[in-house]
C-alpha cells in the first residue's frame, strides 16, 4: 500500500503531526516499532508550545486551504 507520506514514530510529535496532515487531506501512514503502547517509564516531559508552533505553522502553510 502507498501513501503521500511515512511518519516514523507514534509518539505525541508524530500523531500530532498525522492528525494535521490528515486534515489537510495528506494520506499518512504512521510507523512505530513497539508492539504495543505500554512503556518501562517515561520518554518524554510532553509537548512544549514553543516545540508545537513551529511545526503547526509549517504544516499549515504547506497545505493551504
Amino acid at each position: 500500500m502507498k501513501h503521500e507520506v511515512a511518519i516514523a514514530g507514534g509518539g505525541p510529535t508524530g500523531m500530532m503531526l498525522a492528525g494535521e496532515l490528515t486534515l489537510a487531506g495528506v494520506d499518512v501512514a504512521i510507523v512505530e516499532r513497539r508492539a504495543s503502547q505500554e512503556l518501562a517509564g517515561s520518554r518524554a516531559g510532553g509537548l512544549h508550545f514553543r516545540g508545537i508552533t513551529p511545526q503547526h505553522a509549517a504544516v499549515r502553510a504547506s497545505f493551504p486551504g
